[in-house]
């Protein structure tokens, strides 16, 4: 499959695109994409659509449910990528992993309890907690240079409140990139049992661990956690809404399910289930293209801003690239702006992160190789004359 298409210009049907256009509407006519929204730009694997439009033709969209042959795939992938065994009666589908989580929360927790996150951290973990009325305890990653550490002294503190009573971890982290080691994760672990606050490991990112890096599932060291994994990020199927969520403990389980069937946030819809089933059977080798493209992507940014003060971190999982501008902002305090108005770079900014994210753009790599060069060359022909 080629990946370096012309970008698909996805006007009127895309957050991101329709974001862009609405800020700057000269956009419509250039030949640019946006880097914010975590989708990718590049078309679904063939195996995938072709599987959907035979099914349009053959069969009725009507109502569906996650069939044996689903659950073993997600049972198998799960074994085969990351040793993590388990029953398809452990695997409850849902349409998104936010959704899975605030039930998660509305069952585990009450409202006005902290919930640990290591920041900065995805977003919408932010607004997740405001709409369920839980409170962020934040835990500041220590940044070395652009290298991201957890802070154990201070995570332990949160672990010790008594306020805080669940701990939802970003795992591969977005948006640092960083994939958490076993030993990271076994002190985690220790901490969860010691002051038992219970884990809700959001592991969405988990397929996109680039080479030289090796995601271990927290579910393998913690059968008590539940473990949240979805296609949507793996292989571009967002929009069809659909997740996997592990949940080992019997009694857990039952809860979760009995609560999403009073609110109706259980299942996911004949597509969906289509597609997610045959992505984890047959869709490895278009992933492992994908990988590739990131890897290259990761490297272009690198290497584009190395002679510069924008400190880029060091890419082990998803395609979504760290990078700081607090040393260049210092020259000219409105150069994000700019980067927007005058270079059309768009990325996320890095303060919706968390409040130690400020100067920090967060840019999307999937999509074809030549938008990500030009895209650096606009942002370093602005960031070169300072």
């Amino acid at each position: 499959m080629n990946f370096n298409h012309n970008a698909i210009k996805r006007f009127g049907r895309s957050y991101k695109w329709d974001a862009m256009l609405e800020a700057f509407p000269e956009t419509e006519a250039m030949d640019i994409m946006p880097f914010t929204v975590a989708e990718m730009e590049w078309q679904t694997d063939p195996i995938i659509t072709h599987t959907l439009q035979t099914y349009l033709a053959e069969d009725i969209l009507g109502y569906t449910k996650a069939s044996k042959t689903y659950t073993k795939a997600v049972c198998q992938w799960m074994h085969n990528h990351y040793h993590l065994d388990i029953h398809c009666d452990d695997i409850i589908t849902t349409p998104g992993v936010i959704t899975a989580i605030k039930m998660a929360l509305e069952v585990m927790t009450t409202e006005g309890d902290g919930v640990i996150l290591l920041t900065p951290v995805y977003h919408s973990f932010f607004k997740m907690l405001e709409a369920v009325h839980r409170v962020p305890a934040t835990s500041d990653l220590i940044n070395q240079n652009g290298i991201y550490s957890i802070d154990f002294e201070d995570l332990e503190a949160k672990f010790k409140d008594p306020a805080n009573t669940v701990m939802i971890m970003c795992h591969p982290h977005n948006p640092i990139g960083r994939v958490w080691t076993r030993d990271e994760l076994e002190r985690i672990h220790a901490l969860s049992l010691q002051y038992n606050v219970p884990v809700i490991s959001d592991e969405i990112h988990a397929d996109l661990t680039l080479s030289g890096h090796q995601h271990v599932s927290y579910g393998t060291l913690d059968p008590q956690a539940i473990i949240c994994t979805s296609v949507s990020k793996t292989f571009n199927l967002a929009g069809l809404k659909i997740s996997n969520i592990i949940i080992k403990d019997e009694r857990l389980r039952h809860q979760f399910v009995n609560h999403g069937e009073r609110y109706g946030t259980l299942g996911a819809n004949a597509l969906a289930i289509q597609a997610a089933e045959v992505a984890y059977r047959k869709g490895q080798p278009w992933l492992d293209q994908a990988l590739q493209e990131i890897e290259a992507n990761a490297a272009i940014v690198t290497e584009r801003f190395a002679a510069t003060d924008i400190i880029v971190s060091p890419l082990e999982a998803t395609y979504l690239i760290w990078m700081d501008f607090r040393e260049v902002i210092k020259k000219d305090p409105a150069l994000l702006q700019r980067l927007e108005s005058e270079a059309y770079f768009f990325a996320s900014d890095g303060e919706a992160f968390g409040a130690n994210g400020a100067g920090f753009l967060r840019m999307n790599l999937a999509g074809p190789q030549r938008y990500i060069v030009e895209a650096c060359d606009r942002v370093l022909e602005i960031v070169n004359k300072l």
